[in-house]
């Protein structure tokens, strides 16, 4: 039924009250409804008068509650509490209603329009960086060298051949490959761009479709040089 119907004959503020007390009479009942179910089971074996006089026990409860119930939210209510309850012990708890802070702080920010975040022009925060990794190239396979991250790699040799330069790259397990340019290297798929004198450049490519621009980062892989006496 509508609360409005019942304006004429009942407050709103009652109507709230009693409906509240029918919310908390079903937990209640069902707390009353275990204890005597437990209570029946441990007496199974005495008379019936025993059982019966315990089983009128739990109606009374059951009748005094939501009057209790009532009393106790209603005193709460006339002590200018929000949002009264009353918990198994029949404690009245509540929340203080909410204040406008700066109003009763005298606030000078009040008239100010809040803040709105223009998101035109500006890479979406909420999407992940590896989105706009490039996949791997039609065709092609993993190599060895591209199980491992590129600060895990490490170079042990550049020379120069008729084929033009080379490097030996070690991984983290020992082993040495022979690496050229254009070679894949890293997760990444990075390539090799440049093999210089003492170093390798390893350039990776990724597509931002936000900007619809190709973005590059370079890594330089460089010899160990060693300490001088």
């Amino acid at each position: 039924m509508d609360a409005q119907m019942l304006e004429p004959w009942i407050s709103q503020a009652t109507v709230e009250l009693l409906g509240r007390t029918g919310l908390h009479f079903l937990w209640q009942g069902t707390v009353v409804a275990v204890v005597l179910a437990a209570g029946l089971a441990l007496l199974k074996g005495r008379s019936a008068e025993v059982r019966y006089a315990m089983a009128c026990a739990a109606m009374l409860v059951l009748l005094g509650l939501p009057v209790a119930t009532l009393w106790a939210l209603q005193g709460a209510a006339e002590a200018g509490v929000v949002g009264a309850a009353v918990d198994p012990g029949g404690i009245a708890w509540a929340v203080a209603p909410p204040q406008d802070l700066d109003a009763a702080h005298g606030s000078d920010h009040a008239d100010e329009d809040p803040y709105r975040y223009d998101a035109i022009g500006k890479r979406d925060p909420y999407r992940s960086y590896t989105s706009m990794v490039v996949g791997p190239p039609r065709g092609a396979t993993l190599t060895a060298l591209q199980r491992w991250e590129l600060q895990q790699l490490r170079l042990v040799g550049v020379m120069v051949t008729t084929d033009g330069p080379v490097a030996m790259v070690e991984t983290p397990d020992g082993q040495g490959h022979v690496v050229q340019f254009g070679d894949y290297l890293g997760r990444r798929w990075g390539q090799v761009s440049q093999i210089g004198d003492g170093s390798i450049t390893v350039t990776e490519k990724r597509f931002d479709p936000e900007t619809g621009r190709w973005l590059f980062t370079e890594y330089d892989l460089r010899l160990p040089f060693p300490e001088m006496a």
